[in-house]
Protein backbone atom coordinates (compact mmCIF):
# COMPACT_ATOMS: atom_id res chain seq x y z
CA UNK A 1 0.00 0.00 0.00
CA UNK A 2 1.23 3.09 -0.74
CA UNK A 3 0.42 6.82 0.58
CA UNK A 4 -2.42 8.86 -1.37
CA UNK A 5 -0.12 11.87 -1.09
CA UNK A 6 3.18 10.80 -1.75
CA UNK A 7 3.73 7.59 -2.49
CA UNK A 8 5.74 6.27 0.40
CA UNK A 9 5.16 2.79 0.70
CA UNK A 10 3.27 2.23 4.11
CA UNK A 11 3.66 -0.07 6.56
CA UNK A 12 0.81 -3.29 6.78
CA UNK A 13 -2.44 -1.74 8.21
CA UNK A 14 -0.21 1.88 8.85
CA UNK A 15 -3.27 4.96 9.35
CA UNK A 16 -0.60 7.58 8.35
CA UNK A 17 2.54 8.11 6.35
CA UNK A 18 5.80 8.64 8.13
CA UNK A 19 7.13 10.66 5.53
CA UNK A 20 4.34 13.25 5.32
CA UNK A 21 2.02 12.71 7.85
CA UNK A 22 -1.15 11.93 5.56
CA UNK A 23 -4.27 9.81 7.14
CA UNK A 24 -4.33 7.05 4.53
CA UNK A 25 -7.40 5.29 6.55
CA UNK A 26 -9.54 5.17 9.86
CA UNK A 27 -8.09 4.76 12.71
CA UNK A 28 -9.28 3.23 15.36
CA UNK A 29 -10.24 6.53 16.91
CA UNK A 30 -12.31 7.34 14.34
CA UNK A 31 -13.89 3.59 14.46
CA UNK A 32 -14.66 3.69 18.56
CA UNK A 33 -15.87 7.37 18.41
CA UNK A 34 -18.97 5.96 15.78
CA UNK A 35 -19.90 4.01 18.44
CA UNK A 36 -19.21 6.18 21.75
CA UNK A 37 -22.61 8.10 21.12
CA UNK A 38 -24.21 4.92 22.20
CA UNK A 39 -22.66 5.36 25.73
CA UNK A 40 -24.99 6.62 28.56
CA UNK A 41 -24.42 7.60 31.94
CA UNK A 42 -27.27 6.00 33.90
CA UNK A 43 -28.31 8.68 36.34
CA UNK A 44 -30.73 6.09 38.29
CA UNK A 45 -33.97 7.06 37.97
CA UNK A 46 -34.15 5.96 34.36
CA UNK A 47 -33.00 8.92 32.39
CA UNK A 48 -29.85 8.46 30.81
CA UNK A 49 -27.09 11.01 29.23
CA UNK A 50 -25.54 10.50 26.38
CA UNK A 51 -21.40 10.40 26.57
CA UNK A 52 -21.16 12.47 23.56
CA UNK A 53 -23.64 14.46 21.97
CA UNK A 54 -22.98 15.39 18.67
CA UNK A 55 -23.61 18.88 18.01
CA UNK A 56 -23.62 19.26 14.16
CA UNK A 57 -21.38 20.42 11.78
CA UNK A 58 -18.81 17.80 13.16
CA UNK A 59 -18.64 19.13 17.36
CA UNK A 60 -19.42 16.66 19.79
CA UNK A 61 -19.96 17.44 23.59
CA UNK A 62 -18.51 15.36 26.23
CA UNK A 63 -19.68 14.31 29.94
CA UNK A 64 -17.13 15.97 31.79
CA UNK A 65 -16.27 14.87 35.41
CA UNK A 66 -18.42 11.68 35.42
CA UNK A 67 -15.22 8.76 34.92
CA UNK A 68 -16.25 7.66 31.46
CA UNK A 69 -13.79 10.79 30.13
CA UNK A 70 -11.05 9.48 32.06
CA UNK A 71 -11.89 5.87 30.93
CA UNK A 72 -11.49 6.59 27.59
CA UNK A 73 -9.03 8.97 27.94
CA UNK A 74 -6.72 6.40 29.87
CA UNK A 75 -7.70 3.88 26.53
CA UNK A 76 -6.56 6.33 23.76
CA UNK A 77 -3.01 7.13 25.84
CA UNK A 78 -2.69 3.71 25.51
CA UNK A 79 -3.30 3.22 22.60
CA UNK A 80 -1.01 6.13 21.90
CA UNK A 81 1.90 4.27 23.43
CA UNK A 82 1.28 0.95 21.51
CA UNK A 83 1.35 3.22 18.38
CA UNK A 84 4.42 5.01 19.27
CA UNK A 85 6.31 1.12 19.48
CA UNK A 86 5.05 0.73 16.33
CA UNK A 87 6.93 3.46 15.48
CA UNK A 88 3.85 5.23 13.97
CA UNK A 89 4.51 8.63 15.57
CA UNK A 90 1.62 10.56 13.76
CA UNK A 91 -0.97 7.68 14.52
CA UNK A 92 0.53 7.78 18.17
CA UNK A 93 -0.32 11.93 17.83
CA UNK A 94 -4.07 11.45 16.89
CA UNK A 95 -4.59 9.01 19.94
CA UNK A 96 -2.43 11.54 22.63
CA UNK A 97 -4.26 14.62 21.24
CA UNK A 98 -7.69 13.09 22.13
CA UNK A 99 -6.87 11.82 25.28
CA UNK A 100 -5.64 15.41 26.57
CA UNK A 101 -8.46 16.48 25.24
CA UNK A 102 -10.65 14.22 27.31
CA UNK A 103 -8.74 14.61 30.61
CA UNK A 104 -8.54 18.43 30.42
CA UNK A 105 -12.65 17.79 30.32
CA UNK A 106 -12.26 15.62 33.25
CA UNK A 107 -10.63 18.19 35.27
CA UNK A 108 -10.41 15.77 39.11
CA UNK A 109 -8.08 13.32 36.96
CA UNK A 110 -5.22 15.45 35.44
CA UNK A 111 -2.49 12.97 34.49
CA UNK A 112 0.89 14.56 33.01
CA UNK A 113 2.12 11.79 31.05
CA UNK A 114 -0.29 12.23 27.88
CA UNK A 115 0.93 15.86 27.59
CA UNK A 116 4.73 14.45 28.49
CA UNK A 117 4.36 11.78 25.70
CA UNK A 118 3.11 14.04 23.11
CA UNK A 119 5.86 16.47 24.06
CA UNK A 120 8.44 13.66 23.19
CA UNK A 121 6.23 12.71 19.69
CA UNK A 122 6.36 16.69 18.85
CA UNK A 123 10.47 16.46 19.17
CA UNK A 124 10.45 13.04 16.81
CA UNK A 125 8.69 14.97 14.44
CA UNK A 126 11.14 18.17 14.90
CA UNK A 127 7.95 20.72 15.71
CA UNK A 128 9.77 21.95 18.37
CA UNK A 129 7.29 24.80 19.25
CA UNK A 130 4.71 22.70 19.48
CA UNK A 131 7.32 19.99 21.86
CA UNK A 132 7.96 23.25 24.13
CA UNK A 133 4.73 24.39 24.76
CA UNK A 134 4.02 20.67 26.52
CA UNK A 135 7.49 20.03 27.84
CA UNK A 136 6.57 23.51 29.75
CA UNK A 137 3.67 22.10 31.13
CA UNK A 138 4.71 19.11 32.25
CA UNK A 139 7.63 20.92 34.06
CA UNK A 140 5.32 24.03 35.41
CA UNK A 141 2.30 21.55 36.69
CA UNK A 142 3.90 18.52 37.26
CA UNK A 143 7.64 18.35 37.68
CA UNK A 144 7.08 16.62 41.53
CA UNK A 145 5.46 13.80 39.53
CA UNK A 146 7.97 12.97 37.32
CA UNK A 147 10.32 9.92 37.22
CA UNK A 148 13.91 10.31 37.42
CA UNK A 149 14.42 9.62 33.89
CA UNK A 150 11.80 11.32 32.23
CA UNK A 151 13.22 14.86 34.75
CA UNK A 152 16.40 13.70 33.20
CA UNK A 153 14.90 13.71 29.62
CA UNK A 154 13.91 16.87 30.56
CA UNK A 155 16.81 18.44 31.57
CA UNK A 156 18.83 17.36 28.52
CA UNK A 157 15.85 19.12 25.93
CA UNK A 158 15.38 22.38 27.97
CA UNK A 159 19.45 22.60 28.32
CA UNK A 160 19.98 22.09 24.60
CA UNK A 161 17.04 24.65 23.77
CA UNK A 162 19.27 27.14 26.11
CA UNK A 163 22.27 26.38 24.48
CA UNK A 164 21.02 27.10 20.99
CA UNK A 165 18.88 30.05 22.02
CA UNK A 166 22.01 31.34 23.77
CA UNK A 167 24.02 30.60 20.03
CA UNK A 168 21.48 32.64 18.56
CA UNK A 169 21.65 35.40 20.58
CA UNK A 170 18.40 34.96 22.19
CA UNK A 171 19.19 35.65 25.63
CA UNK A 172 15.50 35.67 27.76
CA UNK A 173 15.22 32.45 25.78
CA UNK A 174 17.82 31.05 27.04
CA UNK A 175 17.13 31.80 31.10
CA UNK A 176 13.57 30.74 30.55
CA UNK A 177 15.02 27.62 29.36
CA UNK A 178 17.90 26.69 31.35
CA UNK A 179 15.41 27.82 34.21
CA UNK A 180 13.18 25.12 33.75
CA UNK A 181 15.44 22.46 33.38
CA UNK A 182 16.67 23.73 36.98
CA UNK A 183 12.71 23.38 37.76
CA UNK A 184 13.13 19.44 37.45
CA UNK A 185 17.07 19.14 37.94
CA UNK A 186 18.12 21.25 40.64
CA UNK A 187 21.64 20.18 41.08
CA UNK A 188 22.48 20.01 37.51
CA UNK A 189 25.70 21.66 37.54
CA UNK A 190 26.06 21.97 34.12
CA UNK A 191 22.56 24.09 33.73
CA UNK A 192 22.91 26.20 36.36
CA UNK A 193 26.41 26.93 35.14
CA UNK A 194 24.83 27.62 31.84
CA UNK A 195 22.19 29.78 32.85
CA UNK A 196 25.15 31.79 35.24
CA UNK A 197 27.62 32.79 32.11
CA UNK A 198 23.94 34.35 30.21
CA UNK A 199 23.22 36.30 34.03
CA UNK A 200 27.38 37.50 33.47
CA UNK A 201 26.68 38.05 29.90
CA UNK A 202 23.59 40.61 30.49
CA UNK A 203 25.58 42.16 33.26
CA UNK A 204 23.01 40.21 36.04
CA UNK A 205 25.90 40.26 38.40
CA UNK A 206 23.64 39.40 41.62
CA UNK A 207 21.91 36.10 39.90
CA UNK A 208 25.30 34.91 38.26
CA UNK A 209 26.73 34.92 41.43
CA UNK A 210 23.62 33.35 43.16
CA UNK A 211 24.18 30.38 40.19
CA UNK A 212 28.21 30.16 40.42
CA UNK A 213 27.96 29.87 44.36
CA UNK A 214 25.08 27.02 44.04
CA UNK A 215 27.83 25.21 41.48
CA UNK A 216 30.81 25.74 44.20
CA UNK A 217 28.17 24.36 47.06
CA UNK A 218 27.71 21.34 44.44
CA UNK A 219 31.29 20.94 43.49
CA UNK A 220 33.66 23.42 44.94
CA UNK A 221 36.93 22.70 42.35
CA UNK A 222 35.00 24.02 39.13
CA UNK A 223 38.43 26.02 38.63
CA UNK A 224 36.66 28.35 36.06
CA UNK A 225 33.39 28.73 37.99
CA UNK A 226 35.90 29.91 41.16
CA UNK A 227 37.54 32.85 38.68
CA UNK A 228 34.18 34.28 37.35
CA UNK A 229 32.72 34.29 40.36
CA UNK A 230 35.87 35.97 42.30
CA UNK A 231 36.07 38.55 39.03
CA UNK A 232 32.46 39.64 39.78
CA UNK A 233 33.45 40.44 43.39
CA UNK A 234 36.08 42.03 42.32
CA UNK A 235 34.04 44.49 40.03
CA UNK A 236 31.68 45.10 42.18
CA UNK A 237 34.13 45.47 45.33
CA UNK A 238 33.44 42.44 47.64
CA UNK A 239 36.90 41.95 48.21
CA UNK A 240 36.57 40.00 51.67
CA UNK A 241 34.18 37.38 49.48
CA UNK A 242 36.56 37.70 46.46
CA UNK A 243 39.71 36.38 49.12
CA UNK A 244 37.84 34.25 50.40
CA UNK A 245 36.61 32.21 47.10
CA UNK A 246 39.51 32.42 45.50
CA UNK A 247 41.56 31.12 49.21
CA UNK A 248 39.08 27.90 48.59
CA UNK A 249 40.67 27.69 45.07
CA UNK A 250 44.13 27.80 46.46
CA UNK A 251 43.47 24.92 48.51
CA UNK A 252 43.05 22.06 46.60
CA UNK A 253 45.28 23.42 43.63
CA UNK A 254 47.85 26.57 45.22
CA UNK A 255 49.98 26.61 42.14
CA UNK A 256 47.22 27.36 40.15
CA UNK A 257 48.73 30.75 38.49
CA UNK A 258 45.00 32.13 37.40
CA UNK A 259 44.18 31.90 41.25
CA UNK A 260 47.74 33.22 42.28
CA UNK A 261 47.32 36.50 39.63
CA UNK A 262 43.75 37.05 41.54
CA UNK A 263 44.87 37.07 44.78
CA UNK A 264 47.65 39.17 43.88
CA UNK A 265 45.05 41.20 42.28
CA UNK A 266 42.97 41.66 45.24
CA UNK A 267 45.77 41.79 47.42
CA UNK A 268 46.72 45.31 45.58
CA UNK A 269 43.34 46.42 45.40
CA UNK A 270 43.04 46.21 49.05
CA UNK A 271 46.25 47.97 49.62
CA UNK A 272 45.51 50.80 47.94
CA UNK A 273 41.80 51.19 49.82
CA UNK A 274 44.11 50.90 52.75
CA UNK A 275 46.21 53.52 51.75
CA UNK A 276 43.45 56.08 51.30
CA UNK A 277 41.71 55.77 54.56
Amino acid sequence: MSCKNCNNDLKAEAVYCNNCGTKNRPSEIDELEDNESDLCLDLGDGTQIPFIMDLGHGSKMYLTGMGPCSERANYYFSLAIEAIERDELYEALEYITRSIELFELDELNINYQPYYYRGKIYRWLKQNDKAVSDQKKVVCEFAEALSKDEASDLVFFFNNLGIEAGKNQKYQDAIEYYTLAIRVGPEEIGVIYNRGTIYEFLGQYDLALKDYTKVLELSNKDEDVIMRKVDILIYQGKLNEAKETILSGLSFDPENQEFLIRKVRIDSISSIRESQI
